[in-house]
């Protein structure tokens, strides 16, 4: 068994050619996907690309578009002046005080 991909300029063409292809005999199934859009071809200005329909304005709020270079910079800025300045917390700081809240959450989602 063989398989033929072919991509079309619209659903309707898409539709056409699968009413067709479905007539011939020697095909054994016709199926249409879905299109998804490609990472590698997001623009954020334009917000086109993942999860974001081309005629939608850029929209940083956007949780699942990547960060632009300029932001991750900042992001590494910010963390480091954090760091310089003692704003951390260590894993097991960190990890204490997660426990801590969960195990207040937990009495007080039991009362």
């Amino acid at each position: 068994m063989q398989r033929l991909i072919i991509e079309t300029d619209s659903i309707a063409n898409a539709n056409f050619l699968a009413s067709f292809l479905r007539t011939v005999k020697s095909v054994k199934k016709v199926v249409i996907e879905k299109p998804f859009p490609k990472e590698e071809h997001f623009d954020p200005s334009t917000g086109s690309g993942l999860n974001v329909t081309p005629a939608e304005e850029y929209n940083w709020t956007n949780p699942t578009r990547p960060a632009t270079d300029k932001e991750f910079e900042q992001l590494c800025l910010e963390m480091d002046a954090e760091e310089a300045e003692g704003k951390y917390f260590t894993m097991e700081e960190a990890k204490a005080k997660t426990l801590k809240s969960i195990e207040q959450w937990k009495k007080k989602s039991l009362k």
